[in-house]
């Protein structure tokens, strides 16, 4: 059975620099993570929600210049997208745009 010096539990915000710091430190380290590397904020928190907010404030910005533009969610990139995703990244879009985009 295999020893560890320390155990890092989730690969969140702190988890994976904290693991790297106690390997440098000549530590046996394991991580241990239930869902994806990254925690949340990365595979479905903060950062998808930023680019979502990203990118309607920039059909907004075209919108209101007049500008012609076109929403594609490219094949190779639906399979990204985990049961219900899709569905509501549309209905936010969708809610984004009558609750906060007045003309």
């Amino acid at each position: 059975m295999a020893t560890y010096d320390a155990i890092v539990i989730g690969t969140g915000q702190a988890g994976p620099s904290l693991a790297r710091r106690l390997a440098a430190a000549r530590m046996q380290v394991a991580i241990i993570e239930r869902g994806r590397f990254g925690g949340t904020c990365v595979n479905t928190g903060c950062v998808p929600t930023k680019t979502l907010v990203a990118s309607v404030k920039m059909v907004d910005a075209l919108t209101r210049a007049g500008k012609p533009y076109d929403l594609v969610v490219l094949p190779e990139q639906t399979h990204r997208l985990e049961g219900g995703s899709l569905e509501y990244v549309r209905e936010a879009v969708r809610r984004y745009f009558t609750e906060h985009l007045k003309p």
